[in-house]
């Protein structure tokens, strides 16, 4: 049998989606099927004779949510199209899924990634991945798919429901001959479908969803609260396994609950929207910089997806498709869509009117909002995808235009043709309806603005979204001197630039999913997306980025998260948290730049460097061992000057102890003072004059302070090393303080720079090389350090010739980020005291 060719096929039109009708059959029989078109623009105010669409006329349909799992030989699926049958190969576990939903005696309608979206064509994918959102959330129900039977699943699977009786809840967290059911629910908890990256959507897009295992089901909404019951008795559990001999008193044997996908997945679903009670999403509550700094648990396994996998989910962030905007040759920025406006209702798009409307207007006074790029005429340089600075022109005349070419058009030639002769079917941005507010000013009335394409389904926007207008753009506003500036002319003036602002916040909002970059672009595109809106650097101190070799250090890999997935599925922590918290979630822990925006920018002809701005504070002068596994070495404390922690009278040194902790306790307040002492007590439980594990005492029989305390240490000081400063600078007429010491990367050196960054919450260590070797062993001239086994005769001719140091070679200093560090006394913006006492200058660092 012919395999089935997506291109030999009609293609999909605009706002299209194709549906798998599922065709009836059971046990072995062959799975058949047909894709066909349907339409997911059902919203929209639009004459279907006019946007050259057909109203649906399938039936509701069911999203599958599922693993893909590996590739085998022998499963298909036959696709008949007319009276031609063809093939496309499945993997073994959607094989399993399509045989479990089909019905015997029934089509099933069905939206199946693998099969509705050819996945051998970027552009489709560009395409069609933008309406997921729209695809799982139009679903009637969310089919998830979890595999087979297998293990213990069908018993997981009835002991969730057991979870749900609250009176009989207790009893089984503390029952050890519950602990087989217990790992029966781990496990299943740790199948492949709850670590991908896609279903945090699907299930929190869904309008009501099913888990499926093998022959048993369960609500989501049963699973989850099963999930949440069980986060909240996780210590129990863990308690119950190590008395358990059936499992030889594992002393972790679950890991850490709280970090597994499952976990993560139940929160992200109750916390990224707020829905009305049909499951319709009435706002998106968190930025796409907390949505990524918080789901490090699921994976993608197209390192693109890491990014765009969670665009939908964000409430400032508008994902487009690749091909929604038409590139015009002129100044290679997109143009912006036509628009048109009145001061009431709806608009009908321009590509909608009549040839004598389109005339009529040639005629009529208009007015027109130009935009220009002038990228090509300063020194800005674009970063990503962003758009350039644009100018924006505004003259008041009765009608309203937006036009995107850089001279005025009339409405009816700007409705007629796009550039380059391009359809309008191919400007696939969504369409919106964008009501502004009424103000005095306006007297009322409202402007909608509608993009002139087809269009996907309307979507209204708050008027808070003013006050996140892109901020490399800039809005003139200027009144033609011919018009009568009347009342009514200021109000125009006032509504068109009141809209101007709302279309560049959108514009400023947009994020292009485009499977034709590479990996580094779209990290850079949304690292610049996430600075530019926040004016912060701290994304660059978080772990985010897939694992992809030749990315910059300043794009950092998901490797650095704080915990990890073992080979048995269970998550462990590997590292120390970061630093900087995670933006919405947290409260800002730190302010060691105080309020000092960030300043960045890309260094044009090097697309791979990121200029920033800051200043050196120090060098590290001293490394020490770092806490392995959580495992603080003894030669901390000699560092910390504790050198008797065993004798009674010594106490324990105060910046010691707030070091080991980052002088916050784990809500992200100051700690409670008995620490000190809680401190010492975790140190006496150690061997004679031996390392501290904290694991070990944190597992067996130890007070709930000591093990809050060390808990709290392991958040801080897991794999990351002790470090001492070089002398900073002090007061006069005051004692010399104790060396200032410092919690860096387990990868940071002897000499390497600690720097305070604007715009970074915490101070961070940056390595220097001069001409791409580390400035650490480089010898000669100390004052341009450069490497005179290569330059030594034209530093020697420079000094002795003045006319020689003009024509020298400047040296290429760049800097390698290393990462976030803490550096006990200068979280809260002392270093600006430092700064200003040593007279440090402010600088450029170009990290790479």
């Amino acid at each position: 049998m012919e395999e089935y060719d997506y291109k030999k096929q009609p293609r999909l039109g605009y706002g299209q989606i194709r549906l798998l009708k599922l065709h009836p059959g059971s046990g072995t029989t062959d799975l058949k099927c047909n894709l066909v078109p349907y339409s997911i623009r059902t919203s929209l105010h639009v004459n279907s004779a006019e946007s050259g669409s057909t109203p649906n006329q399938l039936e509701p349909y069911d999203a599958l949510s599922y693993h893909w799992g590996p590739k085998r030989r022998g499963f298909f699926v036959e696709v008949l199209a007319g009276s031609d049958a063809y093939r496309i190969s499945i993997t073994p576990n959607l094989d399993g899924a399509l045989r479990h939903l089909r019905s015997a005696t029934a089509h099933k309608f069905l939206w199946v990634d693998a099969l509705c979206i050819n996945q051998g064509d970027e552009d489709e994918k560009s395409s069609q991945i933008p309406k997921m959102s729209q695809i799982y959330n139009g679903a009637d129900h969310v089919r998830v798919w979890l595999g087979l039977e297998e293990g213990h699943s069908a018993k997981a699977m009835e002991f969730v429901k057991k979870c749900l009786d609250l009176d009989d809840f207790d009893r089984l967290v503390r029952d050890s001959f519950a602990s087989k059911e217990w790992a029966a629910l781990s496990a299943l908890m740790r199948r492949p479908w709850f670590n991908r990256r896609w279903i945090i959507q699907e299930i929190a897009l869904a309008k009501s969803a099913t888990l499926h295992c093998g022959k048993d089901s369960v609500p989501w909404r049963d699973f989850a609260d099963a999930l949440s019951l069980l986060e909240c008795k996780q210590y129990e559990i863990r308690q119950l396994f190590r008395e358990s001999t059936t499992f030889r008193n594992h002393p972790d044997y679950i890991g850490d609950l709280s970090e597994l996908g499952a976990i993560r997945l139940v929160y992200a679903a109750d916390n990224l929207f707020r829905k009305s009670e049909d499951g319709q999403i009435m706002e998106h509550l968190l930025s796409l910089e907390a949505l990524m700094s918080s789901l490090s648990a699921f994976e993608a396994s197209e390192p693109r997806d890491t990014v765009y996998a969670i665009l939908w989910l964000a409430n400032d962030a508008r994902p487009a498709a690749r091909d929604a905007f038409v590139m015009d040759s002129r100044n290679l920025s997109p143009p912006s869509p036509t628009y048109t406006a009145t001061t009431a209702g709806q608009l009908s798009p321009p590509y909608a009117r009549s040839s004598r409307e389109s005339l009529q207007e040639r005629n009529t006074p208009s007015t027109h909002i130009r935009r220009t790029s002038f990228a090509s005429r300063t020194q800005e340089v674009r970063f990503g995808n962003l758009d350039p600075p644009r100018r924006l022109s505004v003259t008041t005349t009765p009608a309203i235009q937006i036009n995107g070419e850089d001279e005025p058009a009339t409405n009816g030639a700007a409705s007629a043709t796009q550039p380059d002769g391009v359809d309008k079917a191919t400007d696939c941005h969504e369409r919106e309806n964008l009501p502004l507010p009424a103000t005095d000013d306006t007297k009322g009335q409202r402007v909608s603005l509608e993009r002139s394409t087809s269009g996907e389904d309307v979507l209204k926007e708050s008027a808070n979204l003013f006050s996140c207008a892109a901020r490399p753009r800039k809005l003139s506003l200027s009144i033609d001197p011919s018009q009568n500036t009347t009342e009514s002319a200021i109000e125009r003036n006032k509504t068109v630039a009141a809209a101007t602002m709302l279309m560049n916040a959108l514009e400023s909002r947009r994020i292009t999913v485009d499977y034709r970059k590479d990996v580094f672009h779209v990290c850079k595109d949304f690292l610049g997306f996430i600075v530019t809106r926040s004016n912060s650097l701290d994304m660059i101190c978080r772990p985010w980025a897939p694992e992809y070799l030749g990315l910059p250090s300043w794009i950092p890999r998901l490797s650095g998260s704080a915990f990890g997935l073992g080979v048995n599925g269970v998550y462990r922590r590997v590292n120390a948290d970061p630093l900087v918290g995670r933006p919405g979630l947290d409260t800002k822990r730190y302010r060691a730049a105080k309020s000092r925006r960030a300043f960045w920018r890309p260094k044009e002809g090097q697309e791979k460097s990121l200029l920033v701005e800051g200043f050196i504070l120090s060098t590290i002068k001293e490394k020490k061992s770092a806490a392995t596994a959580g495992i603080i070495p003894s030669e901390w404390l000699d560092a910390g000057g504790w050198s008797k922690p065993d004798d009674p009278n010594q106490p324990v040194p105060d910046h010691f102890w707030r070091l080991l902790v980052g002088n916050r306790d784990a809500n992200g307040k100051r700690p409670p003072s008995h620490w000190h002492r809680v401190c010492r007590d975790a140190f006496n439980r150690r061997p004679a004059r031996g390392d501290l594990n904290t694991g070990e005492v944190i597992m067996y029989d130890c007070p709930s302070a000591t093990r809050e305390f060390l808990e709290r240490v392991q958040c801080m000081v897991w794999s990351r090393r002790l470090v001492v400063l070089g002398k900073l600078p002090h007061r006069q007429g005051r004692p010399s303080p104790p060396p200032t010491l410092g919690l860096a990367p387990s990868k940071a050196k002897k000499g390497d720079l600690i720097c305070i960054l604007f715009g970074c919450s915490v101070p961070v260590v940056l390595r220097k090389f001069v001409d791409g070797k580390p400035a650490s062993k480089q010898t000669g001239c100390e004052r341009c350090q450069y490497d005179d086994r290569r330059h030594g005769q034209v530093f020697r001719d420079a000094i002795l010739s003045p006319e020689a140091a003009s024509v020298a070679p400047k040296p290429h200093v760049r800097y390698e980020f290393i990462g976030e560090c803490y550096v006990h006394g200068m979280m809260d913006g002392e270093a600006f005291e430092v700064q200003k006492r040593a007279k440090i200058p402010d600088q450029e660092f170009e990290l790479v």
